[in-house]
């Protein structure tokens, strides 16, 4: 059973019982069987939060405060705090972070810069170069 499973049954605001119901089993077996895999609900639901804000944070247009209430938390705060223990990174941090690596991927991926097509009006004007004499 992975993340997905957490969130395939009703968003990030899935119960271990209605996960377990959807699977036709009990609570207690469904908890039994993420033990025997080494994992728990929470540990998956926390997973999917994870991964599903990490791609929410990567859109500027997203507030965090939208972010927090579709990953299912109360309040904003306890959203960073999550995020934090989650990332070691604060919401702002990550955002910043993602958002100055594709500035740098998109000045890459656009060549290196190409010189003016006029120098710029603060430009020293030219000056000839003086001729050395052969002899």
């Amino acid at each position: 059973m992975g993340a997905g499973t957490a969130t395939s049954m009703g968003g990030d605001r899935a119960t271990p019982s209605a996960v377990a119901k959807s699977l036709a089993m009990s609570h207690r077996t469904l908890q039994r069987r993420l033990e025997d895999e080494g994992t728990s609900f929470r540990a998956l639901r926390d997973e999917a939060r994870r991964e599903r804000a990490l791609q929410r944070l990567a859109e500027p247009a997203v507030t965090i405060a939208v972010v927090a209430d579709e990953m299912g938390f109360a309040d904003v705060c306890a959203f960073h705090k999550a995020f934090r223990r989650w990332t070691g990174t604060s919401p702002n941090g990550y955002r910043r972070s993602v958002l100055s690596r594709r500035c740098r991927w998109r000045d890459l991926a656009s060549g290196p810069p190409q010189p003016p097509s006029r120098p710029p009006l603060c430009a020293a004007p030219s000056l000839p170069v003086p001729r050395t004499s052969a002899g």
